[in-house]
């Protein structure tokens, strides 16, 4: 998200930050200043965040409007997870971090819904922490208790959580393209691709260095689909990356003459070790 919003690749960034670095200060200063909304703010645009629950796009002082995925930040469901109370915390509606997830993206999508009634030129971004874990959505939308995400494989869960997200969006996006008043640039662009076994299993510890080419191709594919009133296709391109999502519009739309980059993919070894980049382009498989 930061490379996209900020319309550059994160390894020129090793100019200012020593690659040995673990510290991930600068990677949201990127999230919560970017490129994006500098320009679009600067053109007459309101900026709308519809945060996630995770810290840095939680919120946004820089947005016109932030709103929040949950009113408490997500240190305290990290501490509360640490309490005695924890494992009983599905069934206390008002401290369960997995009901704040499953309740907050409803939330995010009806927040989305409403903003097609803000006056002017408007720039929303929302981020969704779906579909990958954690699994809270049953395929029709019904909250899913933890020992029930116990009994079923990986791929069930995921699949069934996918399932909802894509009516959820479906429905979404058909309600803002019929109340929108002018035809609305909609950009839908996953951040990262199923997370591979070994990554659940091991998280934060997993060394990327290690992963197989399956595994790369796993993670680094995603969903990129634009919505571009009267812009022909020709401007768009199978192997288009993030990197080039708002060169391309800004081009498109705003007459910027704006370069558009290497369409590259990128992995750092571990988590704490996020500006160790290694180029992995040629080990994925053409789109």
């Amino acid at each position: 998200m930061a490379s996209s919003l900020n319309l550059q690749h994160l390894d020129s960034f090793n100019a200012i930050v020593a690659p040995e670095s673990a510290d991930w200060a600068p990677l949201r200063y990127l999230l919560r200043n970017h490129r994006v909304a500098q320009f679009l703010q600067g053109q007459g645009y309101r900026y709308i965040q519809l945060g996630s629950w995770w810290e840095p796009t939680r919120t946004n002082d820089r947005a016109d409007s932030s709103v929040h995925f949950t009113p408490l930040p997500e240190l305290f469901y990290v501490l509360y997870g640490t309490t005695l109370f924890a494992p009983f915390s599905d069934r206390l509606d008002g401290l369960s971090w997995r009901r704040e997830h499953w309740r907050g993206n409803q939330n995010q999508f009806s927040n989305l819904i409403k903003t097609i009634d803000s006056q002017g030129p408007k720039f929303v971004l929302a981020h969704f922490l779906l579909p990958h874990d954690p699994y809270v959505f049953d395929r029709t939308g019904e909250f899913l208790p933890v020992e029930r995400v116990d009994q079923r494989p990986e791929e069930e869960n995921y699949v069934n959580q996918l399932i909802f997200t894509n009516r959820m969006l479906q429905t979404t996006l058909d309600m803002v393209l019929a109340r929108s008043k002018s035809p609305p640039i909609i950009i839908l662009q996953a951040d990262e691709g199923p997370w591979p076994r070994r990554y659940v299993e091991q998280h934060g510890a997993f060394d990327w260095e290690s992963a197989t080419t399956s595994e790369l191709n796993q993670k680094m594919k995603i969903l990129n689909s634009f919505y571009l009133p009267g812009i022909c296709h020709a401007h768009l391109y199978p192997r288009i990356s993030p990197v080039n999502t708002f060169r391309l519009i800004f081009n498109a739309y705003f007459k910027t003459h704006l370069t558009l980059l290497p369409d590259e993919s990128f992995i750092y070894r571990k988590r704490r070790h996020p500006y160790e980049l290694r180029n992995i382009t040629a080990q994925l498989a053409p789109r």
